[in-house]
């Protein structure tokens, strides 16, 4: 039995439907052929195959949007629900403030910590920019609706209640996304700085010193040649952290690394700034070899001068 489509003709059986055509596993839609969902319902419906493919996109399309407005719902309500119960809270406590009203202030500064809490939570990947938007926007919108609809408070509260919820609210939500950023490099630097330290008592069981420069724990030691050399060789640190096992890798462009060396001792350390108080402060972590452990401190920066 012989079925036409257009100009060309392709046969098949009830049992073997013609290999011609494009299976549903193929191309996603279904086949033209050996398939009774499609001859029952679509044929006789005059739909055909590039219709059917055009629809199923259409509707993967749609599922799509259902979910950026579903997420997009969800988040606004969390950051304008919490925003607008923290200034409800905090503006009753800014006209009445009162020792027995303290619980309020909690109540309103914890509200708005939640919406803090939720912009550090999701400001560590890119993929999560429109709900930090979505957060953000939501928020400030919602502070500085309540500032207008709280326009009649008197003039020093209304100072006070502009100062906080619509300039240092939003600001302090801005800064939540690059600390969350530091928070993570700080638990990657914590995780590498032990590779370094095991990588040069390596390098020192092999070359009989410590390296001059940190770069020198990147290279092998003694460089490879074409006869394997004749006593054991250091194997460079990249290799060792790409190692199963390990969380992390102590890479020289992931961290901040301090390392100087006296021959028979030296000093590790590694720093980081932080937003908000970056100009006035770094964190120092150092390591001597002659006091193992690691010692953290403020702009303890040790053998080594500051860091801009």
């Amino acid at each position: 039995m012989a079925r036409v489509h257009g100009s060309r003709t392709h046969h098949g059986t009830r049992s073997a439907p013609s290999a011609v055509l494009k299976t549903e596993d193929i191309t996603g839609c279904l086949a033209l052929s050996g398939s009774k969902r499609y001859t029952s319902e679509r044929t006789s419906s005059g739909e055909t195959a590039v219709g059917l493919c055009h629809r199923c996109r259409v509707e993967d399309g749609l599922d799509v949007w259902v979910l950026a407005i579903f997420v997009t719902v969800v988040f606004a309500s969390l950051g304008g629900g919490f925003t607008l119960l923290g200034c409800y809270f905090i503006g009753r406590w800014i006209r009445e403030p009162r020792l027995t009203s303290l619980s309020s202030l909690a109540v309103g500064v914890a509200s708005l910590g939640v919406v803090c809490g939720l912009m550090f939570v999701y400001g560590e990947a890119y993929f999560t920019a429109w709900i930090l938007m979505v957060l953000w926007a939501s928020s400030t919108l919602t502070a500085i609706v309540f500032l207008w609809r709280s326009r009649h408070m008197a003039r020093g509260p209304m100072v006070i209640a502009t100062a906080l919820l619509a300039v240092g609210y939003p600001a302090l939500l801005l800064q939540m996304p690059p600390l969350s950023e530091t928070a993570r490099r700080d638990e990657w630097d914590a995780c590498a700085a032990p590779l370094v330290v095991d990588a040069l008592a390596r390098y020192r069981a092999v070359a009989a010193r410590y390296p001059a420069r940190f770069d020198d724990l990147y290279h092998e030691f003694p460089p490879r040649t074409f006869i394997a050399p004749p006593r054991p060789t250091y194997e460079p640190l990249d290799t060792l952290g790409g190692r199963g096992g390990l969380k992390c890798l102590a890479t020289p462009w992931s961290t901040n690394w301090l390392y100087t060396t006296t021959g028979p001792d030296y000093a590790l350390g590694y720093w980081r700034r932080y937003p908000v108080i970056e100009p006035l402060a770094a964190r120092v972590c150092l390591y001597r070899s002659d006091d193992p452990g690691w010692r953290c401190g403020w702009n303890d920066w040790g053998p080594f001068s500051p860091r801009p």
